[in-house]
């Protein structure tokens, strides 16, 4: 298969490390070890799998040198993105998941001069102070709306006792306005009742007055 575009623009540097490696053929995978062995002894505070990233000029396969990881594909060209030896360019397997990835790695370009690594250094220690006060900021957000949800909670609950409350009270107040109209109402029947009584009473002795003028008339 024909190279990619990045493949043609290779550094010279891996195209030197091509030449010493030899042109492609059987055997390349045993070349990619005796290459890995001498940049891993040449570097030994790098670790076997470092964190990396593909840029838009270093990226896809790299077919050029002929290297081979272990599992015997084409490496992928990728930039180092952890610690010292950040921004500096290798080819590694280029499985995806992390757990079937081989340790094959071959560095393009040259460890940093010592001040750089140390500026290096200072920026990742920027970046890990500032997410930790990331994460305080979040944790004391986290904290202060968990207490504001609690407040409401505890608001609301309150507010739903004074309702609950508030219709106990008018329970009450319609079972006593419910009481006291039927006792109005049977305390005005009994009273009708007695007038109706004095009335008869009335009528009556009116009748036997009646009776008794008209008895002795005759």
């Amino acid at each position: 298969m024909a190279a990619d575009g990045g493949g043609k623009t290779i550094s010279t540097d891996l195209k030197s490390v091509a030449s010493k490696e030899g042109s492609e053929h059987s055997g390349a995978a045993s070349k990619n070890d005796r290459s890995l062995g001498s940049t891993a002894s040449s570097e030994k505070s790098v670790s076997s799998l470092p964190a990396a990233i593909e840029e838009s000029d270093w990226c896809g396969e790299e077919r050029v040198t002929g290297l081979r990881c272990h599992h015997g594909y084409y490496p992928q060209r990728k930039v180092c993105w952890e610690g010292e030896h950040t921004g500096r360019r290798f080819l590694g397997c280029p499985l995806e998941d992390d757990d079937d990835q081989c340790h094959f790695i071959h560095w393009v370009d040259g460890e940093w001069e010592a001040r750089v690594k140390k500026t290096i250094d200072n920026m990742w220690d920027l970046i890990a102070r500032s997410r930790k006060r990331e994460a305080t900021t979040v944790r004391e957000m986290q904290m202060a709306i968990t207490l504001r949800n609690e407040a409401i909670q505890e608001k609301e609950a309150k507010l739903r006792e004074k309702d609950q409350e508030m219709r106990r009270k008018e329970g009450n107040m319609r079972a006593l306005s419910i009481m006291y109209e039927r006792r109005l109402r049977s305390e005005v029947e009994e009273k009708n009742r007695a007038w109706f009584l004095v009335f008869c009473l009335v009528g009556l002795m009116v009748s036997m007055m009646f009776g008794f003028i008209v008895n002795r008339k005759k």
